[in-house]
Parts: structure tokens; C-alpha cells; sequence
């Protein structure tokens, strides 16, 4: 279930239930604050423990997935932004990214999650919204930046398969895509590949590419006023059909009421 606080183009917080989402990358950065239950986050080839409290920073550009290993119900706020809303911070974020990403909880001092509940509950019509915007995330960068170990994006190494594939799909799944094509143009076998997707991403191809496309068009659900019907062309899927069986498959409703969920929650 998603809860819709804040949408512009270039940033979005959001309230979801903890559960498994496979590798992926994005261009924006995303805070991630854990406010009930625990969950194991992905970063490269490292898996990183959060308890209730804790709050993680995603650079830009790194592949990253979320498990609930626990099975236990809980909740994460999470904030996309992209690096224009916080300029002093963005040639680190774009170089670098955090060896480990999660800051505890006893560390997340109380004007960081002040912050945190002040661009939860940021009204767009407010005045002077996006300078109070811009700066609770740089409130929250300047506190948290000090207590990372930065490396290199470029040590995390993207010859590795598992970037790769991750990588190829961020890129191409808006267009006609299938598991012998891309792996022609991975260099690898489709073997391999399918192989990949079984024990890394456990799931098969078409699934995962679905998913990908699913998260697009949701993004687009959220942030445009483009149609169902444009959104789902927009996001690559080859049908209105099996897009609102994936979507179901998820959310347990259609997308034209996910929408009307959205709009509900803009005017509270």
C-alpha cells in the first residue's frame, strides 16, 4: 500500500510497506527511513541490515534492492530526489557512494527527523515550498555526509554482470526487449542470463522486465497527466492488457483507482 504525500518531476516522498524489490538503479538519490520493522537492503554485491530508526542514503546511479526477510509488517518513508535540489552536495553524490549506506538509529540525531517529517508533510502551495525543500535535504545531507566512508562509484566495478543487466534493462525497457536480444548485446548466452535472473533476482526474464516497466509507469501515475493508456505506452509495455495484470498483480486494484487514491490524498 502507498501512501502519496509529495510529487514534483524531480522529487517525491512516499509511505510503503517493507517487501522484497529486485535489483535496480535510478538517476535521483533516495533517503530511505525505516519507521517500523526491519528490512535488508542491497547495495552492489553488499547486504546491509535496517531496524526501526535507521535511516539510509542511496547514491545516484547504484543498484540497490530491498528484502524483508523477516516477514514481519512495517513501514519506510522514502524521499527520491535529484541532485539540483541540493548543489553543494551533488558532485559527491554523482563520484561517490556510501561503503555503508545505513546510518543507525542511535546516530539519526532529532533535527534530522524533524527534517524528515517536514518534507513529509511540505505543502507544494505553501510558500516558498521549494527553498524550504532544498533546504531540509541539505539539513539532511550536511548531518549524515560526515558519517559515511566514501568510495568511488567507479571501484564498484560495471564489467560485472549483475550491473550490467541491471544497467541494460534501466535503459531499455521502454522498447521491444527479449532475453535473446539482450543477450546478444550483453556478450553472454541467454543461458547465462536466464540463469541470472533465477538465482539473483528470483525471477524469471519477463517478470523483472515487467517490473521495471511497472515502476516507470507508477512514476508516470504519480508525476504526469498523461492517460493510463499513454503512461502504459511510455513505460514499454507491449499491451494495456498485461500491463493491468502486473499492475493488479501488485497494488490489488486497478490502475484508474490507484489514480483516484492519488488525487485523494494530494487534497487532504
Amino acid at each position: 500500500m502507498y501512501a502519496i504525500y509529495q510529487n514534483k518531476p524531480d522529487f517525491e516522498v512516499y509511505v510503503k510497506s517493507v517487501e522484497h524489490v529486485p535489483p535496480h538503479l535510478h538517476e535521483p538519490m533516495e533517503l530511505v527511513y525505516l519507521r517500523s520493522g526491519s528490512m535488508e537492503i542491497g547495495c552492489g554485491t553488499n547486504l546491509f541490515h535496517m531496524k526501526q530508526g535507521d535511516l539510509a542514503l542511496i547514491f545516484p546511479q547504484v543498484i540497490h534492492h530491498y528484502q524483508n526477510m523477516s516477514g514481519e509488517e512495517g513501514h519506510a518513508l522514502f524521499i527520491h530526489s535529484t541532485t539540483d535540489h541540493c548543489p553543494p552536495f551533488r558532485d559527491a553524490l554523482e563520484r561517490y557512494t556510501a561503503q555503508d549506506p545505513v546510518i543507525p538509529k542511535e546516530r539519526v540525531s532529532d533535527d534530522i527527523i524533524q527534517a524528515l517529517i517536514c518534507l513529509e508533510n511540505l505543502d507544494d502551495r505553501q510558500v516558498y515550498h521549494d527553498v524550504l525543500m532544498d533546504s531540509y535535504l541539505q539539513i539532511i545531507l550536511g548531518r549524515i555526509f560526515p558519517m559515511f566512508h566514501l568510495v568511488q562509484k567507479d571501484s564498484m566495478g560495471s564489467d560485472d554482470l549483475i550491473y550490467r543487466t541491471v544497467e541494460y534493462i534501466a535503459r531499455n525497457h521502454t522498447r521491444e526487449v527479449t532475453l535473446t536480444s539482450m543477450a546478444k548485446d550483453l556478450y553472454v548466452s541467454p543461458y547465462a542470463l536466464s540463469r541470472l535472473f533465477s538465482s539473483t533476482f528470483h525471477m524469471n526474464f519477463n517478470r523483472y522486465l515487467n517490473q521495471t516497466r511497472l515502476r516507470d509507469f507508477v512514476h508516470l501515475l504519480r508525476l504526469s497527466n498523461q492517460s493510463i493508456t499513454e503512461a502504459c505506452m511510455n513505460a514499454g509495455f507491449d499491451s494495456q492488457r498485461t500491463m493491468n495484470r502486473v499492475f493488479r498483480e501488485e497494488y490489488h486494484m486497478s490502475p484508474s483507482e490507484y489514480r483516484k487514491e492519488i488525487i485523494k490524498n494530494r487534497m487532504q
